[in-house]
């Protein structure tokens, strides 16, 4: 077998290994409170995620969520501005590796958004 052909297989296989182990090692939910707190610090609104996270890495890198909501700004009637039932979102592998994001991917479910305008419009 060449070089270079073996260089590919064991590349490939590493790849399959990541996409079988990753899953069972990493829970997305040990991070929950860490992205409440980014989210909280970069709105100045409170991220509330009840149900579960998910992470998938085959055939596409994403996320999901359930029972999830994010609270609306202050000045406004509604105390949620979005609750949401369920929401993924996938983006693609190769983009990442020159650090930047396209989703590809983005599926609400039993999602309710309260649009209202203040004063300001």
């Amino acid at each position: 077998m060449g070089k270079l052909l073996k260089i590919i297989v064991g590349l490939l296989l590493l790849v399959v290994v990541a996409v079988i182990v990753v899953p069972f090692v990493i829970d997305p939910n040990d991070y929950r409170e860490q992205i409440q707190s980014v989210v909280k610090d970069k709105t100045g609104r409170d991220l509330v995620i009840n149900g579960d996270l998910s992470l998938s890495v085959f055939p596409w890198i994403g996320v999901g969520v359930k029972d999830a909501s994010l609270s609306n700004a202050s000045g406004f009637k509604a105390k949620h501005f979005a609750e949401i039932k369920e929401a993924n979102i996938k983006v693609k592998l190769l983009p990442l590796l020159s650090q930047q994001v396209e989703v590809s991917t983005v599926v609400l479910n039993g999602l309710r958004l309260n649009l209202e305008k203040n004063k300001a419009g």
